[in-house]
Formats: structure tokens, C-alpha cells, sequence
């Protein structure tokens, strides 16, 4: 079963650019995650994306262009604290996702760091609806331990806190206004059916339109747990933003249990869940400049803005 809350997600998010090599880059550098960060890092194959919003096009935490795939990785608690976890995990696993972003040349990746920290979500049983939610507290990371120098470490080896490490430069470029507070209105065919009376994801917008939100943009898209379990169909994911915390709760809120949404995603064949992310930060790759590269010491170089 997958878990939409309490824990850390890093997305990468890359172009769908076929002709520049996109595809080959995404699989090298999923390859080296896995092998060198975490096997937990994981594809999702974007089949379509409708943009809806008038900021959409403007949002810096977009890929340049469309977006065509997605490389995640999740991040429980695994130590005492989230703190710890933050330092042992989250942010080493940001600084070599980085790393290899810029050695592969991917100036258009985006890493995105996120803590989803609730789900609301509709389930058909026997053609009757039922509702369920899970809350926790959303975690954060302070900004001022957003900085992911080159030269990641294994924490086994050499546990050297990021903040001590005598690096000489950064790789990744901290974006400005990126909207912290979304929820996702993730809508899933009940049963994984494939029949008629589908959502189109250029109609997903103006169908939560009716609920008075205003949809950024809709993403039809395959996870690999989907594509593990066998299943061959997209589920369609559209997001929109809030200024806080507590109006992206109350908009979850009203929406979920006072309209009739999920009845009338019901009734059109979906189940729908509610998932409420807070947006740590967004971070564009830096590429090295081959000029400044001390080959005595490799850690010693340049990045490119």
C-alpha cells in the first residue's frame, strides 16, 4: 500500500525533452542513485501535463518546457528525531542528488523538497462512499541549511555534519518564490478501470473548478509502485497553492467534507484523495565549468550559475 504522509520527498523533476537526450539522462541518473544514495529512489513516467493557472507558466519549480519524468525518493524518520533524520539523510541524499545533476549536465532539472503532512481521501465500497484522513505536524528544514556543497560523503565512513564539511562551492541554486503550501487533488479510477467516462487531463481543472479552486496545472502520470504491481493505466494528479499553512488545511477541509466532490468524483468513477504538501524549497542544478577543475583536488572546482 502507499503512504502519501509523514515523511520527507525529494523529486527531480526533468524535461520531456526527447530530442536533447532527455530520456538516457533520467535513466543514468536514476542509475547512480540507486547505486551510490539509496535503492529507494524510484520513476514515475509523465504521460501529459495541462497547465490551467496563470502562474503556472511562471512558477519557477517547474522544468523548463513540459515535464516528462519524475525520479523520487521518500525519507521516513529513521533516527531520534526529524532533526537527525534531516542531517543524516535528507539533506546528504539533496547534495548528491545534486552533485550528479550537475556532472550529468541537467542545467533544467529541478529539485524539489517536500513534506506531506496530510491525506484526505474518498473510497467507493460496494458503491457506497467512505472518507478517512490522516494529520501529522508539517516537518521543516531551517533555509539556512539549504546550502549542498559538492563532495558528498558517506555517512557510514565519515559522519562529518554537512555544516563542518570545508567545501568550496555549491551546486544547486536555492529558487526564489516557490510557493510553500499545495494541495494535490489526486483522482484515481476506482478499480483501475479503463472505461468510459474518463476525465481528460485538460477537463481535471475545470472540474475542481466548480469547488472554487483555482488548479495550477494537471499531470497524468504512471509511480513506479504502479508500474510494480503490474498496472498498466495514469492516475491524474492536479495541484494548486496556498499563502499558509492553516488556509491550505481549511481549504482541505471545506472542500473535502462540505461540497459534494467526492460524490462527484464517485459518480464519475474515481476515488479521489486530498494530499497537503509543504514545499521546503526548490533548487536548480549549478553544471561545472570544465575550466575551473582542479584535478589535484576534484572537489575543488567551479559550478556554473
Amino acid at each position: 500500500m502507499e503512504l502519501y504522509t509523514n515523511f520527507f520527498e525529494l523529486h527531480v523533476g526533468f524535461p520531456d525533452d526527447v530530442a536533447d537526450g532527455e530520456p538516457a539522462l533520467v535513466d543514468s541518473f536514476l542509475d547512480v542513485m540507486q547505486r551510490t544514495n539509496s535503492p529507494d529512489w524510484s520513476r514515475s513516467t509523465v504521460r501529459s501535463m495541462y497547465p490551467s493557472g496563470a502562474t503556472c507558466a511562471l512558477d519557477p519549480h517547474n522544468v523548463p518546457g513540459t515535464l516528462g519524468w519524475l525520479v523520487s525518493r521518500k525519507i521516513f524518520q529513521a533516527e531520534r528525531s526529524w532533526e537527525v533524520t534531516q542531517e543524516k539523510l535528507v539533506l546528504p541524499a539533496c547534495d548528491h542528488a545534486l552533485e550528479q545533476l550537475a556532472r550529468l549536465g541537467a542545467r533544467d532539472a529541478r529539485l524539489e523538497i517536500e513534506f506531506p503532512f496530510a491525506c484526505l481521501a474518498s473510497s467507493s465500497n460496494d458503491g457506497r462512499l467512505s472518507r478517512s484522513t490522516w494529520v501529522v505536524d508539517p516537518v521543516s528544514i531551517e533555509e539556512s541549511r539549504l546550502r549542498f556543497p559538492f563532495g558528498t560523503v558517506d555517512e557510514r565512513v565519515d559522519p562529518v555534519p554537512i555544516a563542518e564539511r570545508r567545501l568550496s562551492f555549491v551546486c544547486g541554486t536555492l529558487l526564489e518564490h516557490v510557493p510553500r503550501w499545495e494541495i494535490h487533488f489526486l483522482l484515481e479510477r476506482i478499480g483501475g478501470a479503463q472505461t468510459g467516462g474518463q476525465l481528460g487531463v485538460n477537463e481535471v481543472g475545470d472540474f475542481l473548478s466548480r469547488y472554487e479552486l483555482n488548479i495550477e496545472q494537471t499531470i497524468e502520470y504512471r509511480s513506479a509502485a504502479m508500474e510494480a504491481s503490474g498496472r498498466d493505466d495514469f492516475r491524474l494528479i492536479a495541484t494548486a497553492y496556498f499563502p499558509t499553512v492553516e488556509k491550505t488545511e481549511g481549504e482541505a477541509k471545506r472542500v473535502f467534507y462540505k461540497t459534494s466532490l467526492c460524490q462527484d468524483a464517485m459518480a464519475r468513477g474515481y476515488n479521489v484523495r486530498l494530499i497537503l504538501e509543504h514545499i521546503i524549497s526548490c533548487v536548480q542544478p549549478k553544471l561545472f565549468n570544465p575550466e575551473g577543475l582542479n584535478t589535484a583536488s576534484p572537489v575543488e572546482a567551479d559550478c556554473l550559475r
